[in-house]
């Protein structure tokens, strides 16, 4: 602690985003051939709801992200790593997006931004 940290915004420590998160107003994860629904959903990853399956966190998921825009179901594969799991959920932190998939998820987000998420996992 530095003796100007009393200048510096504090920040709930449990809240390490760094990107708006929105509700995931139907939005899927396919992992492992079962779809599970998108909790919350921002740039940087997702929170993935009823998912009791195996895994660790740090363990590395390939998935497949399903996005409704303009009434279209728009989808397209992912890596993630899983950031934490409990409570029936799982938050993911997104890895190697490709640009189609940058482009979708931004504007699916831009589209659900202003639906307020003030979600704890």
């Amino acid at each position: 602690m530095s003796i100007f940290s009393f200048l510096r915004k504090e920040k709930n420590p449990a809240d390490r985003r760094r990107s708006e998160r929105v509700i995931g107003m139907g939005a899927r994860a396919e992992i492992d051939k079962r779809s599970f629904p998108i909790a919350d959903i921002s740039m940087g990853g997702a929170r993935v709801d009823r998912f009791f399956n195996d895994v660790a966190p740090k363990q590395r998921l390939f998935l497949t992200i399903m996005l409704m825009i303009d009434g279209k179901v728009e989808s397209f594969p992912a890596q993630a790593v899983v950031r934490r799991k409990g409570n029936g959920g799982l938050a993911l932190q997104f890895r190697k997006l490709q640009p189609y998939a940058e482009q979708k998820l931004s504007e699916f987000v831009r589209i659900n931004s202003f639906k307020p998420v003030n979600f704890p996992i």
